[in-house]
């Protein structure tokens, strides 16, 4: 008896806690728009929804994006839309060393090559979607500072 009651008290438990997390329904692209830019406008952004459906913002002269997929929303990513062009061999070979200097020196954020040009990026997991906006202020002093990390070790 002792364990039948045991073992329901043990099951309520698991329902009680772990119910709400499996029935939670995810956002739709719409809806994670929405939040995004509601969340910029509240910072003083002046945040758009682009063609590619993210949303797009201006922050100190420099655009950035928020990309919105519905499909993976624990992952978040602001990407510069600044890019640098790499046109000969050695400007590449000083780019990607310049590129794993500041990836490595700053935390979360990227400097990569693609198609010939050098971008800059913020991507992290959240453990929801909503979660975004207690890392956003940091992530994008983050950003600035790969950005800037890049382009020292690039001048060296």
């Amino acid at each position: 008896m002792k364990t039948t009651l045991y073992s329901s008290l043990f099951v309520a438990f698991l329902l009680l806690s772990f119910g709400p997390v499996a029935s939670a329904q995810p956002l739709t692209k719409e809806q994670l728009q929405k939040m995004y830019k509601e969340y910029l406008a509240n910072e003083g952004f002046k945040p758009e929804v682009d063609a590619d459906g993210d949303v797009i913002f201006k922050f100190e002269g420099t655009s950035y994006y928020i990309s919105v997929d519905a499909e993976d929303q624990e992952f978040f990513r602001i990407m510069s839309t600044e890019v640098i062009s790499v046109k000969t061999p050695e400007e590449r070979w000083k780019a990607e060393v310049a590129c794993v200097h500041a990836t490595s020196k700053t935390k979360v954020a990227k400097a990569f090559i693609s198609n010939d040009k050098v971008r800059f990026s913020l991507e992290v997991f959240v453990a929801k979607p909503q979660d975004f906006n207690g890392i956003f202020t940091r992530g994008m002093s983050a950003l600035q500072a790969v950005r800037k990390n890049f382009v020292e070790k690039l001048r060296e």
